[in-house]
C-alpha cells in the first residue's frame, strides 16, 4: 500500500454499523460539508479538495459499505437506503445537525434518497452540489462495465470483479478525464 494511502488511514476513525466498520475522516473547522463519494472511488481520492476545504470548513467524507477502507461483506444486498442509514448515524455520532452535500456518481443518488426522505433524516441539508452523477436518469448513459457490473446476474458481477485488474480500472476512470486533468496512478 502507498505511504499517502496509509496515512490516510491512519488519520481516520471507524463507526460501526450493524457490526461492520466503517471508515470516515474529518478535518477542518467551521461550517459542515459532507463529500459523498462514487463507485468505485473511496475518501482517499478526496484527499487534496479536502485538504483545501477544510482550511475554511470542517469536511467528513466517508468510504461507502463495500469500498475503500469500510467492510466490504459478500453476498450482501447494498441499497441506497442502508446507505442513507449509514449517513444519518454517522451524522449522530458525530453530533453534526446540519450540514452541506457535495456529491459525486453513486454518491448523487444516495444524495438524492437523503433529499427524498429528508424529514427523516438526523440532520438538515443546507445545500447540495452534484457532480457527474445520474441526476436526470432518462439522459443517463452507463458504460458497459457499469451495465454489467450493476444489472448482470450475481454470477456475472463476480466473474467481472475477479478478472478486473487494478489497471484496467484505472485505464477506464482515465479516460473520461481531459488530456491535462487525468488522475495519477495512486489509488
Amino acid at each position: 500500500m502507498d505511504i499517502e494511502v496509509i496515512k490516510w488511514k491512519s488519520l481516520g476513525k471507524y463507526l460501526t454499523y450493524k457490526n461492520k466498520e466503517i471508515f470516515y475522516f474529518q478535518d477542518g473547522i467551521g461550517e459542515d460539508i459532507l463529500i459523498v463519494h462514487g463507485y468505485p472511488f473511496n475518501s482517499f481520492e478526496w484527499k487534496s479538495t479536502i485538504n483545501e476545504l477544510s482550511k475554511m470548513y470542517r469536511v467528513t467524507i466517508f468510504d461507502l459499505l463495500g469500498m475503500g477502507f469500510s467492510d466490504k461483506p459478500k453476498n450482501h444486498k447494498y441499497s441506497f437506503e442502508e446507505y442513507c442509514e449509514i449517513t444519518n448515524l454517522l451524522m449522530r455520532e458525530l453530533k453534526i445537525t446540519e450540514a452541506h452535500l457535495f456529491s459525486h456518481d453513486l454518491g448523487v443518488s444516495i444524495v438524492q434518497e437523503l433529499i427524498a426522505q429528508e424529514r427523516n433524516n438526523s440532520f438538515k441539508i443546507k445545500s447540495s452540489a452534484f457532480m457527474n452523477g445520474s441526476l436526470f436518469i432518462d439522459v443517463y448513459k452507463p458504460r458497459l462495465i457499469q451495465k454489467l457490473l450493476s444489472k448482470s446476474p450475481l454470477f456475472v458481477g463476480k466473474f467481472l470483479s475477479r478478472v478486473m485488474t487494478k489497471k484496467m480500472v484505472l485505464n477506464s476512470v482515465k479516460s473520461v478525464f481531459g488530456p491535462f486533468t487525468k488522475p495519477t496512478d495512486v489509488f
